[in-house]
């Protein structure tokens, strides 16, 4: 009994580590949204301080504080737009690995293992008690 009472501690704990992580989630602030031509007027009229540059989204800071969000086309550049470094702070941030989604895997094979084990041992117990 004690391995079942040990996956149901491990489903417990698991559920409550994904409910905190969607209450975080679910709690973080969404920025506004620009277009790509509606940034490139607010760069040309001086508003904003930087882009950083994740991929094909950009997350522009404003003169008065604030953090919009715009994206680009795959191929396009931002000096298409006429948006270059002489006129703002333009950065790249490499893009990293889904946090979440390794910390969901990770969690699906410890889980996978202790079930695995779980069930050797029933198979193991149930095939003493054939032979003995």
């Amino acid at each position: 009994m004690r391995g079942g009472r040990t996956l149901l501690l491990f489903l417990a704990l698991f559920f409550l580590f994904f409910a905190g992580a969607v209450y975080v989630n679910s709690h973080r602030t969404t920025s506004e949204s620009v277009s790509i031509s509606d940034l490139a007027s607010m760069v040309k009229q001086g508003q904003v301080t930087s882009i950083v540059n994740k991929s094909n989204e950009l997350e522009v800071h404003t003169k008065d504080g604030k953090v919009v969000k715009s994206t680009i086309e795959p191929n396009a550049n931002l000096s298409d737009y006429g948006i270059t470094p002489d006129k703002v702070n333009i950065s790249a941030e490499t893009q990293r690995e889904n946090v979440w989604m390794t910390i969901f895997l990770t969690a699906n094979n410890l889980f996978s293992l202790a079930l695995d084990r779980t069930n050797f041992k029933i198979k193991s117990a149930a095939w003493r008690s054939c032979i003995g």
